[in-house]
């Protein structure tokens, strides 16, 4: 088994060396999943770091303020914020 990382810096001897061999591989084909593959993983990390940063607006009550809200209980976000996260979410949904 070949590392990706060879294929992408060798592509054209790999295919030659493939097709001496007798398989019929599509290098070009197989480079474009692997690009679209990396793609996808850096969204799906820009997509957790949104995530982290949107969960980090839900704050916890450091104080007892009132009874509905006892020290270290979790506040509900605000509804600007539940907007914010809709609205990623929706925006997410449809860029698939």
């Amino acid at each position: 088994m070949l590392d990706i990382r060879f294929v992408r810096e060798n592509a054209e001897l790999v295919g030659k060396k493939a097709e001496q061999k007798g398989y019929k591989v599509n290098i070009t084909k197989l480079l474009g999943v692997d690009d679209n593959r990396r793609n996808l993983k850096i969204k799906i990390n820009e997509l957790r770091a949104q995530k982290n940063e949107l969960s980090t607006s839900v704050s916890i009550s450091p104080s007892p303020s009132s009874e509905e809200n006892p020290p270290g209980d979790i506040v509900p976000p605000s509804k600007e914020n539940r907007e914010k996260v809709w609205n990623w979410l929706k925006n997410t949904i449809s860029c698939q």
